[in-house]
């Protein structure tokens, strides 16, 4: 567990509150947490997404415009959007265009 007067950062110090606190302090361990973001899994698991719906959101139809949308927005988070090739870019723009 997180110890505040020993290793938390200082906004960890900062009033918050209870239910985030706890939370904060049960996942704290340093030792558990990857040291650095794996950019290279992450686009090419979201890229996955954006060509093929994976199979246990198949069933979610009516959310494919949400999914597609933290695809594409998690991979300009990870400033990886050049990796979406112009026909699957082009293809999303017409899909969502036919939605309206």
């Amino acid at each position: 567990r997180c110890n505040p007067r020993k290793h938390c950062r200082p906004r960890c110090r900062q009033r918050l509150h209870p239910a985030v606190a706890a939370l904060h302090h049960a996942t704290a361990p340093r030792e558990y947490m990857a040291t650095q973001l794996e950019r290279d899994k992450h686009s090419r698991y979201l890229l996955h997404c954006l060509r093929e719906v994976p199979q246990p959101y198949a069933a979610l139809d009516t959310s494919r415009l949400s999914l597609a949308y933290f695809c594409v927005a998690g991979l300009d988070v990870l400033a990886q959007l050049g990796k979406i090739d112009a026909p699957l870019r082009a293809g999303i723009v017409e899909w969502i265009y036919s939605l309206q």
